[in-house]
């Protein structure tokens, strides 16, 4: 027995082409979710959402999904995200504030670059996707 516990909820994922975020997409849409799957934007991301889509609609049953590139750490773009997916979907029920970056370096001798730009993805990003209107 299959339990839809998110059947025709619209789920945003940000971070969602790979690790925690894919997973996540992926569970969601399998409990009868559509999808927002928000991705950094490379080359690299963009061929592993495109996945992540194919298998979003290998599963059947009507599930849709749409993909927003863009920098979590813009503002901009997690305007966008809310955007697309009121235009798409109507609503979001559900967000997933999965984006985010782990460089490995120590505190004390952790470069202020990498600082800022860990700050501006974890905890700037996730701040603006949960302000976006």
């Amino acid at each position: 027995m299959t339990m839809n516990l998110l059947q025709d909820k619209v789920v945003v994922v940000t971070g969602s082409s790979r690790g925690i975020g894919r997973a996540t997409a992926l569970d969601c849409a399998r409990h009868g979710a559509h999808l927002v799957l928000h991705y950094l934007g490379d080359q690299a991301t963009q061929d592993e959402v495109e996945s992540l889509g194919k298998e979003i609609t290998g599963l059947g049953s009507g599930r849709k999904s749409i993909a927003v590139p863009g920098d979590i750490s813009d503002e901009a773009t997690a305007q966008k995200i809310v955007d697309l997916a009121v235009l798409e979907f109507g609503r979001i029920d559900v967000l997933v504030s999965n984006a985010g970056i782990c460089p490995f370096h120590s505190f004390l001798d952790m470069p202020l670059d990498v600082y800022r730009r860990t700050r501006a993805v974890n905890m700037d990003g996730a701040f603006y996707i949960v302000q976006g209107e």
